[in-house]
């Protein structure tokens, strides 16, 4: 396999990487926190169990099976990034266990938080008003149970 030469831009945008992934570590912590009060508030409509174990970002277990939730940092040339992987728990076709990925959203460095890897951007971590983080990550929420539904 052939690679190509990076730009310059994607090159200057790693400048700061430690300093980037401490912020985009606080907004994900704040969205964490934001994500298991909604689960809680919203156990008896979903039948959703939200945890956060010792490894990885949030863990979910209901009707639908087991879901893990990891964070990784990543930088695409815009900037570094947060990267949040879910992955359910399910055999494949030879009866072995696997953890497939079924979907996953970010958080920028600058705050956004996107709904998918492709946006569109739901609200900005540092800049929204609480209450209307809580609104907007209801949103991120359903999301995340439709994703859990999937049958593989």
């Amino acid at each position: 396999m052939l690679f190509d030469a990076y730009a310059e831009e994607s090159l200057n945008g790693i400048g700061h990487v430690v300093q980037d992934i401490e912020q985009v570590a606080k907004y994900t912590e704040g969205l964490r926190t934001r994500l298991s009060e909604l689960f809680t508030s919203t156990h008896s409509r979903f039948g959703v169990s939200f945890t956060v174990p010792p490894e990885g970002y949030f863990q979910l277990e209901g009707h639908f099976g087991l879901i893990r939730a990891n964070l990784l940092y990543a930088n695409e040339g815009s900037g570094t990034f947060g990267r949040v992987v879910l992955r359910k728990h399910t055999l494949d076709e030879q009866g072995r266990e696997a953890w497939p990925e079924i979907w996953a959203f970010r958080i920028l460095k600058d705050g956004d938080v996107w709904v998918s890897d492709k946006g569109p951007v739901l609200y900005n971590e540092w800049s929204t008003p609480s209450e209307h983080k809580f609104v907007a990550a209801r949103r991120l929420v359903e999301s995340i149970v439709l994703s859990a539904m999937k049958p593989r």
